[in-house]
């Protein structure tokens, strides 16, 4: 089952990443909505009746890793949830090249951990999840940090993207 999962993973993933390299960002109504995956993010709750064991759970702060984590959700029919940043950042605060911008202090930060600002997210009923971040600093952001930290993946699949 372990080989079947990671080999979807794989195959979803390229054709995301082929897919998604060199498109503009998708509007406000997104593709995975369009095809009926269930989404969750800060403007929606929780989905009171899933009758989904998979779930995408997605931290993207300029959209790349979201259009890839909906294209999950759409293939896998998952639900997806996004990890939206309790103060949004800013352009400026995402300049690598600024050593006082808000991510570096963040990343030069091991025990950073920024709120999050989406609703609650239970994981009751779920046996699979895709966690998908972009990679700062050759690490996840802090804030994916303050989301595992206080989740419980007990008897949960992950699969990180």
């Amino acid at each position: 089952m372990k080989r079947i999962v990671s080999a979807v993973f794989i195959i979803v993933f390229i054709a995301a990443l082929f897919a998604a390299c060199g498109q503009t960002p998708a509007p406000k109504e997104t593709a995975a909505a369009s095809e009926g995956t269930e989404s969750i993010s800060a403007e929606t709750s929780v989905p009171s009746e899933s009758r989904k064991d998979v779930l995408v759970v997605v931290f993207s702060a300029t959209g790349t890793t979201k259009a890839v984590a909906e294209r999950i959700a759409a293939y896998t029919g998952a639900d997806l949830y996004e990890i939206k940043a309790a103060q949004e950042y800013t352009a400026a605060d995402l300049d690598w090249t600024d050593r006082s911008s808000r991510t570096t202090i963040e990343q030069n930060d091991k025990s950073a951990r920024p709120q999050i600002g989406s609703p609650e997210l239970s994981l009751d009923g779920y046996k699979t999840v895709f966690i998908g971040y972009p990679i700062w600093w050759g690490e996840e952001p802090r804030i994916l940090d303050t989301f595992v930290e206080k989740t419980d993946f007990d008897g949960i699949t992950c699969i990180p993207f």
